[in-house]
């Protein structure tokens, strides 16, 4: 079953999203897990939100994915500027050491077995985390 809130019950398979096709992806994943083995607690949190900001989804819904459906020649300028932004290793860093800070926190009370990543920023925290040896479960992106 989905969870929305930060959840304190055992989950076999935590699902990092974010909103639109991220968390459809996500949905997806869950239904499909759900009927194989219909006994797997499974969580999908909404990363961005959750761990960070409301706002900034809030931000990421309306000026990029608007720009993707009215000006997809600026929206894909802007994906590629994002890219070599985080391609160096010191912006890159921070990013993931950010995100990994807000998993770590929310991992710290009872880690899954399995973490799937369905967006970029939690895939980049959850391999950091495993990086840093802060968590010895499964990842998949």
């Amino acid at each position: 079953m989905s969870k929305t809130h930060f959840q304190r019950e055992k989950t076999d398979i935590l699902i990092l999203t974010s909103d639109g096709g991220h968390s459809v992806a996500a949905r997806a994943l869950e239904t499909a897990f759900s009927s194989l083995k219909p006994s797997l607690k499974i969580t999908t949190i909404d990363f961005i939100t959750q761990m960070f900001s409301p706002q900034l989804n809030i931000h990421n819904r309306r000026v990029v994915l608007s720009a993707n459906k009215y000006l997809p020649t600026l929206y894909r300028w802007y994906c590629t500027k994002i890219d070599e932004i985080l391609a160096r290793p010191q912006l890159r860093n921070r990013e993931a050491s950010f995100a990994c800070a807000a998993l770590h926190r929310y991992l710290a009370v009872d880690p899954p077995r399995l973490i799937i990543a369905t967006h970029p920023v939690p895939a980049g925290a959850a391999g950091e985390m495993k990086r840093r040896g802060l968590y010895r479960g499964a990842t998949v992106t």
